[in-house]
């Protein structure tokens, strides 16, 4: 590697793995010959969506665009839906994927299951390094007020992170890197491909998200190290069995891992356990590898801290020299280190005093039983003008004995005033908590909230009626359902970034479909387990399966996207039983 350009590896032989997994191990000559057939297939132009969720297939795909001078935009979400929108956004109408998609008006796909199966139509070539200026990718999200957010990253911010990553975490041993982010996040793509790389290491192909799935990969591939978000960590924590996994690292990102969490992986399991500090905007720019130790911060970054305490950073990793303002509050230290003290945007007043929802949370977290928690503030005007509201995934806790127990140690004013009780948070592939998901939960909670009238002209759900099937002592009924793009109930949430309502999806579509199919449950009493994981939004087809007890006015419901579980919960009809 020159001063001006950056490798993309470092592997020294052809024959060396660079990547493993179910769909075959790939070595350094199949990557370069596959790079090679792929390149000879497009067009040079200037941006193209990449879809790809097979870890080696992405890096194909990415490696393919920069020999042809094409700049990858990585979608934030794989969903037809969601690539349409980055089309429109970026005027991009090619994209290269590996799942079912068909080709519209609007974007031209191509699928690399099937191009990298076919005879080489070019032959094997290096991979060339890059210049430090070229712009490598552009990252999308989904953005927080409806519109995608773009982020550039050059070949000195991205690969010369890799690079630093590769100083400061050296192979020592590794054999094999296992990821449960997907590459689309900058999280997934330097800890994922990246930085592997970089130590000649070869990457696990698949993302797994389950405890067991997790394990039976690392067993099978001989992954030693993994790259995982706090949720997957506290899961895999609490799981009894995965000794013998052969995990020995772990990274984590994305969200704060409860001190818990990392103390069990580090002091039972026996795991060196480094969390990392970063955004999108930022990469990597701290890390700690010891429950409740301070943060140091990576090679050339340089900190600093404004009055109210705000982290204020320069790093050769930002597109510019340039002072970059975080939204992470800390504590500086007269050795370089710092103390992380949660974000300025988790501050609100409440009744004119300052509350942080992240010290709200780290308190539920650290009561036995709490497998995660969120705060949310929530304008309300009058005297208080803002409360906190609380969504909780735990075992043995209600609303009243949960706020008892911080009776004990928060001031009255930071008592959280509602709570939600769920079995997973809806956290997204990197951690990440949308607001929208938190809102949708308190809104579902109330089976009694009438969504608006269809006002004429707009139109309601679109649900072709299936057959039911007799499961044992249950029935199933599948319904196909299409969400209108000018669905009465978009209206208002969000503009810019529609999003189904929780309250509509059970009320509206699960109540609703259950009592056509069975008039004679009743009015729904009870709703338990709800878990809402991904939005709805306009334009998506869906499947709606309701299991329903014969002895019992009790429907199961699941509501998924393609492969993707939306939501479920059990719903339970008419009178509750009297005790005799």
């Amino acid at each position: 590697m020159s001063e001006a350009n950056y490798a993309l590896h470092a592997f020294a032989s052809p024959d060396e793995l660079v990547a493993v997994g179910g769909e075959g191990d790939k070595t350094l000559r199949q990557l370069e010959t596959d790079v090679a057939c792929l390149a000879a297939q497009l067009t040079a132009a200037g941006e193209m969506l990449l879809a790809c969720s097979d870890r080696y297939r992405f890096a194909v795909a990415l490696l393919a665009c920069l020999r042809r001078g094409v700049t990858p935009v990585l979608a934030y979400s794989p969903q037809a839906a969601a690539l349409a929108e980055l089309a429109a956004a970026r005027g991009s109408r090619a994209c290269l994927h590996d799942a079912d998609l068909a080709d519209t008006a609007e974007l031209r796909t191509l699928d690399l299951r099937v191009v990298l199966q076919k005879p080489a139509l070019a032959l094997a070539a290096p991979i060339a390094p890059l210049p430090a200026t070229q712009r490598m990718v552009t990252l999308s999200t989904s953005g927080s007020t409806g519109t995608p957010g773009f982020f550039d990253k050059s070949a000195r911010q991205l690969l010369g992170e890799a690079h630093a990553l590769g100083r400061q975490f050296p192979a020592e041993g590794t054999r094999c890197v296992l990821c449960t982010v997907p590459p689309r996040h900058i999280y997934g793509l330097l800890f994922g491909v990246l930085w592997p790389w970089q130590l000649r290491l070869p990457f696990v192909r698949e993302t797994p998200l389950l405890p067991e799935a997790i394990v039976e990969m690392a067993r099978r591939f001989g992954a030693d190290t993994l790259v995982a978000v706090p949720p997957h960590l506290t899961a895999l924590a609490s799981a009894v069995a995965i000794d013998g996994s052969g995990i020995t690292r772990t990274f984590s990102s994305g969200a704060p891992l409860p001190s818990a969490t990392l103390r069990t992986l580090t002091e039972r399991l026996g795991w060196r356990t480094t969390e990392v500090l970063g955004s999108t905007e930022t990469g990597g720019f701290a890390f700690r590898c010891a429950p409740d130790a301070r943060f140091t911060p990576f090679a050339q970054v340089q900190l600093r801290t404004d009055a109210e305490g705000t982290l204020i950073l320069r790093s050769p990793f930002l597109p510019s020299d340039a002072p970059f303002v975080t939204r992470d509050r800390v504590e500086l230290h007269t050795d370089g280190t710092f103390t992380h003290l949660g974000r300025s945007d988790d501050i609100v007043k409440v009744g004119g005093s300052r509350v942080s929802l992240n010290a709200i949370e780290e308190r539920v977290r650290a009561l036995p039983g709490v497998r995660d928690a969120a705060g949310l503030s929530v304008e309300v005007g009058g005297a208080r003008g803002t409360e906190v509201w609380l969504v909780v995934a735990a075992t043995g806790w209600d609303a009243t004995s949960l706020r008892t127990a911080l009776s004990q140690a928060l001031d009255p004013l930071a008592l959280p005033r509602r709570y939600r009780f769920v079995e997973q948070l809806p956290r997204d592939s990197a951690g990440k908590l949308p607001k929208a998901a938190l809102q949708a939960l308190f809104a579902a909670g109330s089976l009694s909230a009438a969504p608006p009238a269809a006002p004429q002209l707009r139109r309601d759900f679109d649900v072709v009626a299936g057959q039911p099937r007799s499961l044992a002592s249950r029935t199933q009924l599948l319904l196909d359902v299409h969400v209108p793009v000018d669905l009465v109930y978009f209206q208002g949430h969000f503009d810019g970034d529609p999003i189904l309502p929780g309250v509509v999806q059970v009320q509206v579509l699960v109540v609703g479909q259950a009592r056509k199919a069975w008039p004679e449950l009743g009015a729904p009493r009870e709703l338990r387990r709800l878990k809402f994981t991904r939005p709805i939004r306009p334009d998506e087809s869906l499947q709606l399966s309701l299991t329903r007890s014969s002895d019992a006015a009790r429907v199961d419901f699941q509501i998924t996207a393609g492969n993707e579980p939306c939501a479920s919960g059990t719903l339970l009809f008419g009178a509750p039983a009297v005790a005799r």
